[in-house]
């Protein structure tokens, strides 16, 4: 076969297969769809349904309606009565909506029982508009992988459906039921308090035109974010079971609690009482009987001292602000200098190539740093902050200065630092230094880029 023989092959296949992907294709997609439809197991319309019954994947029935009062549009009326979660049930009828059998025949001359469609047949009950609607669910097929079905309006006539979509809208109790248990909106929330075990930790309030502000144990400025997030945790949060009947309160830790939180609105307050047991966390509201079991994480995340709720911001900027920075060693008479050059560092003195992602990371320490504690002594000299070991200073594009920070000695595990940005002395953790190096030697070797051979 010749080259060019070939390329009219390849040139017809290309166009065969052309046809079939734009023009076949469509069809192809547009049969599937009709035959979807023609096997579809009834019709319902989604908005017309105000009530469901449907079997429980362990037995037993629940019922659920529309309701308007409900906080989530749904209720559950039967096996208890409890709001139902609106997205489970949504997509409930939806399921029903769309499915589907693989084959059907006719049993009119046939004993329904043999199909499991008898007395024993689990049954979906859908109240759609003035009426009622069945679909009934037998056993299984021979081959196990089919369920048998029919409708109320046409019993003699059974469906086989694929198992796995019969068990879809057979669902657990607990997933109908609406999971969450904490209902205020975080955006009205204007006061809370914190118990760790029997101890107040915090008291704070704030106004939708203010500030969060800590309250108790006495007046301080609120880390905004912290305690806004408190609310928002706890608002998405979700039980993973429910404790209708709990035995002593001793079995879910809530005999002494780990934590008690107080939301208040302008109009109504909330409790949460938190306990562990067994190896699970358990939420009690308020004085309700019913516990819900929930995410660990809402207790490993709580902290149980004031101070991490306060306001702790040694320096703060904005990073795109900060075009040029200045490390300083005054106890050394020794300084570095550095510019953003078209997004790059580089530094102002020629004599010290600087790894520039190390510039990054100490532009990240003035961009957020956190303080780890306050510090009590105010004497300067003593914390070796009159003579710093080592001052950061930033810069914007009009080489303006933005703020500085400044490390004093390290003890215990942290460093004295301060700020342009408050009268307040605070300590920091002692990894800080790696990333600002609190001597002349240590950042010349950290930060210089150097030829070397790495030793392995």
């Amino acid at each position: 076969m010749t080259g060019r023989t070939t390329l009219v092959w390849v040139a017809i296949a290309a166009v065969l297969l052309g046809y079939v992907y734009f023009f076949e294709r469509p069809k192809l997609g547009e049969a599937e769809r009709a035959e979807a439809e023609t096997n579809r197991v009834w019709s319902l319309g989604f908005d017309a349904v105000h009530a469901l019954q449907v079997p429980l994947e362990r037995g037993g029935n629940a019922r659920v309606v529309r309701d308007d009062a409900s906080r989530t549009g749904w209720m559950l009326e039967e096996p208890l009565i409890y709001p139902a979660d609106r997205s489970v049930i949504d997509g409930l009828i939806a399921s029903l909506q769309t499915i589907d059998f693989q084959g059907a025949f006719d049993a009119s001359e046939l004993d329904p029982a043999s199909f499991g469609l008898g007395s024993e047949r689990e049954v979906i009950r859908v109240w759609e508009g003035e009426g009622t609607r069945e679909l009934y669910l037998g056993g299984r097929t021979p081959a196990g992988t089919e369920v048998y079905a029919s409708l109320s309006e046409d019993p003699s006539r059974v469906m086989m459906l694929e198992d796995w979509k019969a068990s879809g809208i057979k669902p657990r109790l607990e997933r109908l039921r609406d999971r969450q248990f904490f209902f205020l909106d975080p955006n009205d929330v204007v006061e809370l308090e914190v118990w760790i075990g029997d101890e107040r930790v915090i008291a704070a309030t704030h106004d939708p035109d203010s500030d969060w502000q800590i309250t108790y144990p006495e007046a301080l400025p609120a880390d905004q974010e912290r305690l806004t997030r408190l609310a928002q945790d706890f608002y998405l949060a979700r039980a993973s079971q429910f404790v209708d009947e709990p035995t002593a309160l001793a079995s879910y830790g809530l005999d002494h609690p780990v934590a008690k939180l107080i939301f208040s609105t302008a109009n109504e307050s909330t409790t949460l009482v938190l306990g562990s047991g067994v190896g699970h966390t358990f939420v009690r509201v308020g004085e309700q009987k019913l516990l819900f079991e929930t995410q660990e994480r809402l207790l490993k995340n709580l902290p149980t001292d004031a101070f991490a709720f306060r306001f702790k911001d040694v320096i703060k900027l904005d990073p795109d602000r900060i075009t040029r920075l200045r490390l300083e060693y005054p106890r050394e008479k020794l300084r570095f200098s550095f510019e953003l050059d078209e997004g790059q560092w580089v530094p102002e003195e020629d004599d010290m190539p600087i790894d520039a992602l190390r510039i990054e990371d100490l532009r990240y320490i003035v961009e957020d740093l956190d303080a780890s504690a306050l510090e009590t002594e105010k004497d300067l000299d003593a914390l070796g902050l009159a003579e710093p070991s080592a001052k950061l200073i930033a810069y914007d594009k009009d080489d303006q200065e933005l703020a500085w920070l400044a490390l004093g000695d390290e003890r215990d595990g942290s460093i004295a630092a301060r700020s342009s940005q408050s009268d307040q002395l605070w300590r920091v953790p002692s990894v800080v230094s790696d990333d600002m190096p609190l001597n002349a030697a240590d950042f010349r070797r950290e930060f210089a880029v150097t030829d070397e051979p790495v030793d392995e």
